[in-house]
């Protein structure tokens, strides 16, 4: 006969979440947290440029809309006119362009006052050459590290960046123990997509009166109380 063991399910987080790819149709479904962000997908981006579809007066989080392209001058023309959608907008460029740092595009948009989250960080290097820029500016920034980032980069960066207090660090989560993984290592948040976030939220819900029964056959049975 199997033997069986009661564990207690209790997964909870502090870490804000950035919800990636949310559209038209999810958007009214996801149940975020005020400290959770939302990264809109490219066609609801393009919408929101086109003026076919607007934010809801609803939706207070932070909005990520990402750009990419180029054409340095057109990125910034995008930026400044999906910064009139929303005080809860953020902007998403690219950390570099045809193989060359945005330093101009960056350093112009924070003077702005435009608030922005840079993509693809994806050493020490950059996140350093960003906070030399963004130190300059009162301006809220927003350090998306690469999931390529070697971990000693990762480390410092989001030391280095928790020195100025409108800079925050977040980092992409492709499975879920990548992100248990970076919620001990003090960032300020992890992206996730959609699905990723219900299985968390699953997760999270109140432990009580819950256990998960493993038996040793490789049977496993979840025993809702």
């Amino acid at each position: 006969m199997a033997t069986e063991r009661k564990i207690v399910v209790q997964t909870l987080t502090h870490t804000g979440l950035f919800i990636n790819g949310v559209n038209r149709g999810n958007l009214s479904r996801l149940a975020v947290r005020s400290q959770d962000g939302l990264i809109l997908s490219d066609a609801t981006v393009a919408a929101l440029e086109a003026g076919t579809w607007h934010l809801s007066a609803t939706v207070t989080n932070r909005v990520l809309t990402p750009i990419n392209g180029d054409d340095v001058g057109k990125l910034q023309q995008r930026a400044e006119q999906l910064t009139l959608c929303g005080d809860n907008v953020w902007v998403q460029v690219p950390v570099m362009t045809a193989g060359q740092f945005n330093r101009g595009l960056i350093q112009q948009l924070l003077s702005e006052g435009v608030p922005l989250a840079v993509n693809g960080v994806a050493s020490k290097q950059q996140a350093y050459q960003l906070l030399m820029i963004a130190r300059d500016y009162p301006t809220p920034l927003l350090i998306n590290l690469c999931p390529a980032i070697a971990h000693y980069d990762l480390v410092v960066s989001v030391a280095l960046a928790h020195l100025l207090p409108q800079v925050q660090v977040v980092s992409p989560a492709p499975t879920m123990a990548d992100f248990w993984a970076g919620s001990d290592l003090q960032l300020d948040g992890m992206i996730l997509s959609p699905r990723q976030f219900a299985a968390l939220q699953f997760l999270a819900a109140s432990a009580s009166g819950q256990t998960c029964s493993l038996r040793t056959r490789q049977q496993y049975e979840l025993v809702m109380g």
